[in-house]
């Protein structure tokens, strides 16, 4: 008797234990909700892979590196009205009159060549300007007397020699510092490429632009909306640096 009232206790309890317990939902599979994890500082968290989007489209909570085809948005407009600021200013004084110490300055007759000029990167295959989060991309601007370069800081290089001034090319001999050629002096190259719009720019010390040269791709700025923008934004949180393509010269030239 004693030992059937143990069984049926027994049994009670396993009985009630099963019914309270928590089953495995969808057959012990997670379940996806659609609630998009909360934005931190770790790179899993973070949307980085690009895309090509209209930003007006995008959440800005999780995406940060974009690929803006509208031509139009403030990303372009940013590019488009960027002016030299008081600091970029005073950067390009300094090194023009550090390098040009006895202030004789020769103006040089440039002809209708574009002065403001902007850097194009391959990313992917394909060309696009680029935005970067808190900054701006590297940009150059020739004056009659000087090449100023932009970026985080301004430095320049003053006009020494004009020495070919084509529809297809530019070249210029110019006054530098030692940290950048040990000889006070440099090449700067501006060339056509078989893309449209697209142009190359090399530096040499040397102007033999095939053996040591330092070598981008450029547009005029007048150009940019001709491009897809790749844009990083992400003014308050990690900054993720896209690994644009490696550049083949001969290809390009």
């Amino acid at each position: 008797m004693m030992k059937n009232y143990y069984l049926l206790t027994f049994a009670i309890f396993f009985f009630l234990y099963s019914c309270n317990r928590k089953k495995p939902i969808n057959g012990g599979r997670e379940v996806k909700t659609g609630l998009v994890p909360k934005r931190t500082h770790h790179h899993e968290d973070i949307d980085t892979i690009i895309e090509y989007n209209n930003p007006k489209f995008l959440d800005f909570n999780r995406h940060q590196l974009f690929i803006d085809t509208t031509k139009n948005s403030k990303y372009y407009n940013e590019i488009l009205n960027w002016k030299p600021n008081e600091f970029d200013k005073e950067a390009v004084k300094y090194y023009t009159e550090k390098i040009n110490k006895e202030n004789n300055f020769k103006r040089f007759e440039l002809g209708g060549i574009p002065r403001d000029w902007i850097l194009i990167h391959s990313l992917n295959k394909s060309f696009v300007a680029y935005n970067p989060a808190n900054s701006i991309d590297w940009r150059f601007r020739i004056t009659n007397k000087s090449v100023n370069y932009y970026a985080i800081e301004a430095d320049a290089d003053v006009i020494s020699k004009v020495i070919k001034l084509s529809k297809d090319e530019v070249v210029l001999e110019l006054k530098t510092i030692a940290m950048k050629s040990p000889d006070l002096k440099r090449f700067l190259s501006i060339k056509k490429t078989q893309y449209p719009f697209i142009c190359s720019f090399e530096f040499s010390e040397t102007g033999s632009f095939d053996d040591d040269s330092y070598y981008r791709l450029v547009t005029p700025l007048k150009n940019l909306q001709r491009f897809n923008l790749l844009v990083s934004d992400a003014k308050e949180h990690i900054h993720y640096n896209p690994k644009f393509d490696d550049l083949n010269e001969n290809k390009l030239k």
